[in-house]
C-alpha cells in the first residue's frame, strides 16, 4: 500500500547537537545550555533525578529505551523554543531523531511531570520567606517598575 504520492528518501541526521549540549555545554558553558533548554544544568539534573523513577521511562521490552536525560532535554528544547524553531521537524533535526519520536518523547515527559508521584515529591508551595526572596531577585534583575511581585506601570 502506498502512503505517499512522491518518493521519499532518508534524511541524514545526527545526535551530535544533543550530545554536545548534554556534555560540553552543560559542564563548560552553562549559559549556552540554559539558552537551549531554559533551565540551568543544576535544575536539569534535579529534574532528571526526580523523573527517573517514573515507570513511563522504563519498559520490559527487549528494545532499549532512549536515555531519560535525552528525552527530557528534547522536551525542554521543544518547550523553550517558539515559532518556526519549535516545529517538530526542527526539533527532530536538532536532536538527530525521527519526527514521530519528538512527539513520543514530549508526551512521555509531560505524563511524568503531570503524575501525582512527581507532584508530591517535587512540587511544593513556597513559604513567605521564599516568596520574598523571589520578589527581591526579580526586582534586582529586571526593570524598576517591577515591585512586590508585579509590574507597576508608572505614568
Amino acid at each position: 500500500m502506498q502512503h505517499y504520492l512522491t518518493d521519499r528518501g532518508p534524511i541524514k541526521k545526527t545526535s551530535a547537537n544533543l550530545q554536545l549540549l548534554l556534555t560540553d555545554w552543560k559542564a563548560n558553558h552553562p549559559e549556552i545550555f540554559r539558552s537551549h533548554l531554559g533551565v540551568t544544568p543544576a535544575c536539569f539534573d534535579l529534574l532528571v533525578e526526580a523523573l527517573q523513577v517514573d515507570p513511563i521511562f522504563h519498559n520490559q521490552a527487549h528494545i532499549e529505551q532512549m536515555e531519560i536525560q535525552d528525552q527530557i532535554a528534547i522536551a525542554l528544547y521543544h518547550f523553550c523554543h517558539y515559532g518556526n524553531a519549535a516545529t517538530t521537524v526542527k526539533v527532530a533535526l536538532w536532536a538527530g531523531i525521527g519526527y514521530g519520536t519528538v512527539h513520543l518523547v514530549t508526551n512521555c515527559v509531560m505524563k511524568a511531570v503531570c503524575s501525582e508521584q512527581f507532584h508530591q515529591s517535587a512540587l511544593h508551595w513556597p513559604d513567605d520567606d521564599m516568596k520574598e526572596k523571589a520578589k527581591v531577585w526579580v526586582e534586582e534583575h529586571s526593570c524598576p517598575a517591577w515591585q512586590d511581585g508585579w509590574c507597576m506601570h508608572l505614568l
